[in-house]
């Protein structure tokens, strides 16, 4: 009997846990409604994931890419800037260096010119200094006649006609003597104006325009000495073109001085041989004829 109450509690307590078809389909349904849940969960996780790929990709390249990008395009702008660049400054360096030498060679014939022109001015110093020593002697034979005068008394009358013939032969030296110091003026203006074309040359424009100036302070004192002559105000007109010029024109400032270096060149006489005062004959006077002493007319 407690063998079959066993038993029968038994199948009692199995058919108990076997559950039945509605709590199978109960089960199965909210499975079905689980996975629908995850699906949804799954499909709203790469929902979100693609939105924000949608979103973050064009922020990116906008923030990152796009960026880099036109910096790639400014670097590439740039290089062709540069090599454009290069080419230009090489073309300019070799401009240059052409104006260089040919400066260079202008430098080297304004050299010789001046050379030349020192030994002009060498030789006028020579000739002045002789007419210094002469002036000196004859200063010196008008002082012995001076003192001869105040002893004879009684040759006062041929001392007179004497002194006439003084004054007549200064007055044939004297024009002499100007045209010389106008000529030394001139050899100033064109030793200045070879200075102002070799500080061109070395682009010293400052100092080049003193030069100028200097030539045009001399030029004028010879248009004082000479109202008549017709060269001189050309040359001063072409001075102050040069002068004007710079330092903005150099090379026409060059044409200028040329054209003002060749009208002065003009005013310029052949050197010939320095002229003595003749003896005067001899008279039956004791008293020897002096020679005047020519007064030095100021420089400009």
């Amino acid at each position: 009997m407690t063998e079959k109450m066993n038993q029968t509690q038994a199948e009692t307590s199995a058919s108990a846990a076997k559950p039945s078809f509605g709590e199978r389909m109960a089960g199965a349904f909210m499975g079905f409604v689980r996975f629908l849940v995850r699906l949804l969960v799954v499909l709203l996780v790469l929902g979100l994931i693609a939105g924000a790929l949608y979103l973050a990709v064009p922020y990116a390249y906008r923030r990152y890419v796009r960026p880099l990008e036109d910096l790639q395009a400014r670097v590439d702008i740039l290089q062709q800037e540069s090599v454009t660049r290069a080419k230009e400054v090489n073309q300019q360096l070799m401009a240059m260096q052409d104006r260089i030498a040919a400066l260079q060679g202008q430098q080297v014939a304004l050299a010789k010119q001046l050379e030349a022109q020192q030994s002009d001015w060498e030789d006028l110093q020579a000739r002045l200094e002789t007419l210094e020593q002469q002036q000196q002697a004859l200063s010196e034979q008008l002082d012995a006649l001076n003192g001869r005068l105040n002893e004879v008394d009684a040759t006062v009358g041929d001392v007179r006609a004497t002194a006439e013939a003084l004054q007549e032969s200064w007055q044939s030296w004297e024009p002499h003597l100007q045209a010389m110091q106008q000529q030394v003026v001139v050899l100033r203006v064109l030793e200045s104006l070879t200075r102002a074309r070799v500080l061109i040359g070395q682009a010293n424009y400052g100092l080049a325009a003193d030069e100028l100036k200097a030539a045009q302070a001399s030029v004028a004192w010879l248009q004082s000495q000479q109202p008549d002559d017709e060269t001189l105000p050309q040359v001063s007109e072409q001075l102050n073109l040069a002068w004007e010029a710079l330092p903005k024109a150099p090379d026409v400032a060059l044409k200028d001085i040329e054209a003002a270096w060749r009208l002065l060149s003009a005013l310029l006489p052949t050197v010939t041989p320095t002229p003595t005062p003749e003896a005067a004959p001899a008279e039956a006077s004791p008293t020897p004829t002096p020679s005047p002493t020519p007064t030095p007319t100021p420089s400009p």
